[in-house]
């Protein structure tokens, strides 16, 4: 118990002087499990608003899309680097590994067009909870074609948009990559996606890059996550951003929480509206 309190003083302090989620995992890359191969690996420029109050405001991360004969995976290569670095860490006796900032890609995005599933590996805040659960997949009658063509690395692109989740979205597709995929959960398209962004301008992917090449395509194993379902996921995730100290006790129920700030304060957790953080999902329903 006074290992798990030392804990959350630890991450109050770090939360209250960053202002952004954290997460705090000990998983590196041989906790995947192989379930397909690659035949081509995407990858994308992801800008984003975090504040919508904001707009203005926008932050950066890559996203890596591996496409295989049978599903596909969509991840942050932060995260991945993440896992990367703490498995090294802990390989040299260090206690976990380097924190990971909030974002709306901290998960693993897998999509069966054969089945038309998708499967989400979601990470949560704070050593929250791995949760793992199934959406449905955007399907070609969701898109309107619209008039327009451009050339994106090299290939022509034609335009397309749909509304998923409550974004509409407005993409570009390239024909001569006869590949119905694309960036997060876009796809359904007759050609890959290599561009994509919302009406509202707080998401947009950008391809830069488009490598052939066989690599395994790994999912979390099983022992690391647990089956839950996209309401429950967004209920958590939510809760972080609206009460912090609500979700403490979520993680840790029966534990009393101090917190201290960073520059060594103690924080008033009465005082929750301090301690909520501006959230901008990428679903929006």
């Amino acid at each position: 118990m006074k290992k798990r309190l030392l804990l959350i003083i630890l991450f109050i302090a770090v939360l209250l002087g960053t202002g952004k989620a954290q997460f705090f995992y000990q998983i590196g890359p041989d906790d995947y499990q192989t379930i397909d191969e690659s035949q081509y690996v995407v990858t994308y420029e992801t800008t984003y608003v975090e504040n919508p109050k904001e707009p203005t405001k926008n932050s950066k991360d890559r996203i890596v899309l591996e496409i295989g004969k049978n599903l596909s995976r969509c991840y942050n290569m932060k995260m991945y680097v993440n896992d990367s670095t703490t498995a090294a860490w802990v390989a040299r006796g260090r206690d976990g590994g380097p924190t990971l900032e909030s974002g709306p890609f901290n998960a693993d995005v897998y999509k069966n067009a054969k089945k038309g599933e998708v499967t989400v590996v979601q990470r949560t805040p704070i050593r929250g909870p791995i949760l793992k659960y199934s959406d449905f997949m955007i399907k070609a009658t969701d898109w309107v074609m619209k008039d327009g063509s451009k050339q994106i690395l090299g290939y022509v692109c034609k335009k397309a948009s749909c509304t998923y989740r409550g974004r509409t979205w407005t993409a570009w597709y390239a024909l001569d990559i006869p590949i119905p995929d694309g960036p997060w959960k876009l796809c359904g398209l007759p050609g890959l996606i290599l561009q994509a962004d919302d009406d509202k301008g707080h998401f947009s992917f950008a391809c830069i890059g488009i490598e052939k090449g066989k690599q395994p395509i790994k999912m979390l194993d099983k022992i690391y996550y647990q089956e839950s379902s996209r309401s429950d996921a967004v209920r958590i995730i939510r809760l972080y951003y609206a009460d912090l100290f609500g979700y403490l006790a979520m993680l840790s129920p029966g534990t009393t929480i101090q917190a201290m700030t960073s520059k060594g304060k103690k924080a008033n957790i009465d005082d929750t509206d301090k301690y909520t953080t501006p959230y901008n999902p990428i679903e929006l329903e």
